[in-house]
């Protein structure tokens, strides 16, 4: 045999023994890759849950925030509303005269439950 035909029957030979080889080892090995095809598919979907997850934590965090602040901010205008109602109720009772005053406090030494009343809640 001449060594241009040894060369090509060494070829073929080891195209096809490598292609024997391949072929069973694809066959050996197919429930291994399925196998990771699997797992690569379901650690694909708990990675997307885990984003999807992050997103509405992130959300949470973004509305308890909101809700603090808009939850001071309330408290910070009845606050506000409140001091204002003490400074008026305070600037209209300096603007009883003194002959009501005097009125009132003899009712409540007189009637029997403004008695009560006055010494209930008042001493």
């Amino acid at each position: 045999m001449d060594k241009d035909l040894q060369k090509a029957v060494k070829r073929v030979i080891q195209q096809e023994i490598g292609e024997m080889v391949s072929e069973e080892l694809k066959i050996r090995f197919k429930p291994i890759s399925q196998a990771v095809d699997t797992i690569q598919k379901s650690n694909d979907a708990i990675a997307e849950q885990i984003r999807e997850d992050r997103k509405d934590i992130n959300q949470l965090k973004i509305d308890v925030a909101k809700n603090t602040k808009q939850g001071g901010v309330i408290i910070e205008n009845q606050n506000l509303q409140e001091e204002h109602l003490a400074e008026v109720v305070q600037t209209e009772a300096g603007k009883i005269p003194e002959v009501t005053k005097k009125a009132v406090e003899n009712m409540f030494k007189k009637k029997n439950f403004l008695i009560k009343l006055r010494e209930r809640f008042f001493k």
